[in-house]
């Protein structure tokens, strides 16, 4: 899998706004850089001897089975990037055993996104009804769990979003049923709440009937406060770089999290996630799962379905290629891998 080659290849294919769309991040995109380069920092130190020939990556996340610890990050607007949209990178993960999370802000509705471990990203609007739909929708359409996504109450500064911009239509078709939002993607944004706080997060608990898990969060305090406000999770997570241009790399803080919660809730990270090695970083210092996004799409820009399919595909193999290597037989194994690091 070479990640820089399909970056490439996709960046020539798409349009110069829906690229700096996808790959862009925030102010000097310095959390951007960072997420990526921050795996780079850290090495691995195998156990030999175990005869871990054939590893299981296999495990549990939120109640979802996955082949491997790997879920599909939320990204709206997937038919900017490819006609077929979130029905192929959803239809992708599927058939690699891995989860998948719709975005709020997708260009295929809820009820039109396959896959046996679907997860639902949810903004909070203005308009709570709204909002309350969208869960009942994803719910009754088997989604397995709420993420609430609760570190965008504005939108970042993103330059090159801004340099590149067009006049391309951006439709976002979970609001298609609602009369009094207006589907196109900035006009929608406008409508998320800046003015959140834990009562939401109650609310929400509260409300969905399945597990809602927290996005965004870098903080173990803020972590500690989730699981005490009914969160069945927490991503580590600064939106890929997308949001605060400086802020913390969610690898660099991962492992306080872990210990903040102790077990109570699940951890998921998001963020500089590309290859195999970085998957198993994650989940060494105590991850449950990791998210990929940009992956996806340069994939999904390049090949379709089938291309996301493939680099999948490649990724869970290289999963196990790393685990027999590392000299794990399943991901309990790999505590203790990593080596330490100086920032």
């Amino acid at each position: 899998m070479d990640v820089e080659r399909l970056e490439e290849e996709a960046a020539r294919i798409l349009p110069a706004e829906v690229r700096d769309f996808v790959a862009g991040g925030a102010d000097d995109e310095v959390s951007l850089a960072a997420n990526v380069t921050a795996f780079r920092r850290r090495t691995l130190a195998p156990r030999v001897l175990t005869g871990a020939s054939v590893p299981s990556a296999a495990t549990m996340v939120l109640g979802c089975p996955l082949a491997a610890p790997v879920l599909v990050a939320p990204m709206g607007m997937q038919r900017l990037v490819h006609p077929d949209g979130e029905a192929a990178t959803s239809a992708a993960a599927a058939a690699n055993g891995l989860g998948f999370v719709l975005a709020t802000g997708a260009s295929v509705p809820i009820e039109e996104v396959g896959g046996p471990a679907r997860l639902f990203q949810l903004y909070l609007l203005d308009d709570r009804g709204v909002s309350d739909d969208l869960v009942r929708r994803a719910v009754d359409a088997g989604y397995r769990a709420i993420v609430l996504t609760v570190d965008a109450p504005v939108i970042g500064n993103r330059p090159r979003d801004r340099r590149t911009r067009g006049g391309t239509a951006w439709r976002n078709a979970n609001f298609e049923p609602y009369p009094g939002i207006d589907a196109e993607h900035h006009a929608y944004v406008s409508r998320i709440r800046a003015d959140i706080t834990w009562a939401d997060v109650d609310h929400v608990v509260a409300t969905a009937g399945v597990p809602v898990v927290v996005k965004g969060v870098l903080r173990p305090d803020d972590a500690v406060r989730a699981a005490d406000h009914g969160a069945a999770g927490v991503v580590v997570s600064n939106h890929g770089g997308r949001q605060l241009g400086r802020a913390a790399v969610p690898i660099d803080v991962l492992e306080s999290v872990v210990d903040a919660v102790g077990g109570r809730v699940a951890v998921l990270l998001d963020g500089g996630v590309r290859r195999p090695a970085d998957v198993l970083t994650a989940v060494a210092l105590g991850a449950d799962a990791v998210l990929v996004g940009r992956l996806a799409m340069w994939a999904l820009a390049a090949g379709g379905e089938a291309g996301v399919t493939e680099v999948l595909g490649d990724l869970v193999t290289g999963i196990h290629r790393t685990m027999t290597l590392l000299g794990a037989r399943t991901l309990n194994d790999l505590t203790g891998v990593v080596t330490p690091t100086e920032r």
